[in-house]
């Protein structure tokens, strides 16, 4: 949780984030609150995510894991590789949600 709460701390982030959802709603406040809602989402569904992973693999140090995969080059990229399929899954799993 700290890493998250760290990796927040690039004001680059909110640059981005606030004038486009300003902008965003002075063109369009449906969409916007659709995005909003949306995103509030993503959070519940990686909560969720989190908490699977804590009850099916907690024995499991992750952080061991991936420390370990990355000494090599084929080991950091099947780590990117197994990042970016959870996304992936997590993004799907949000708008399958949303779209009932």
């Amino acid at each position: 949780m700290k890493a998250i709460l760290r990796s927040m701390r690039d004001s680059r982030i909110f640059i981005l984030i606030f004038p486009a959802t300003f902008i965003l709603w002075l063109l369009d406040p449906i969409l916007t609150e659709t995005w909003c809602q949306w995103g509030l989402v993503i959070f519940a569904v990686a909560g969720l995510t989190l908490l699977l992973r804590k009850i099916l693999f907690n024995t499991f140090d992750m952080s061991a894991a991936i420390a370990k995969a990355v000494e090599t080059s084929g080991g950091a990229g099947q780590v990117v590789m197994a990042v970016a399929i959870v996304m992936a899954s997590i993004m799907l799993s949000v708008t399958l949600w949303l779209s009932r």
